[in-house]
This record gives structure tokens, sequence and C-alpha cells, in this order.
């Protein structure tokens, strides 16, 4: 009988939500008190780098 070694893959991804959705009409409306409470659960989710804002102007 062969033993076979499990090695735990990890995937990294880079999230550019939170720094897209600032260039959107709607979201270069959205005041820090808003946005917090969503930054607060993708950290507590896991998420550890966040890029937010942008140069897009409306």
């Amino acid at each position: 009988m062969v033993a076979i070694k499990k090695t735990k893959k990890t995937i990294e991804v880079m999230d550019l939500s939170f720094r897209d959705g600032f260039q959107s009409v709607f979201g270069a409306r959205v005041i820090t008190k808003d946005y917090l409470p969503a930054i607060e659960a993708a950290r507590e989710a896991g998420i550890c780098h966040f890029e937010a804002g942008g140069g897009a102007m409306f």
C-alpha cells in the first residue's frame, strides 16, 4: 500500500471590486459611513488587503 500525503492548496485572489466600485456613477456617491460596514465584513471574512478609491470623476 502506498501512502499519499495530502497538502493543502492555497488560492490567492486579488479582488478589485472595492476600488472599481467607486469608479462607477453610483459608487462615486458613497459616503464613508456607508462604506465601512462592507470593509469590516470583508475583513471578518479573511480579506486582508484593500485597494479603494480611484481617479474617475462624474
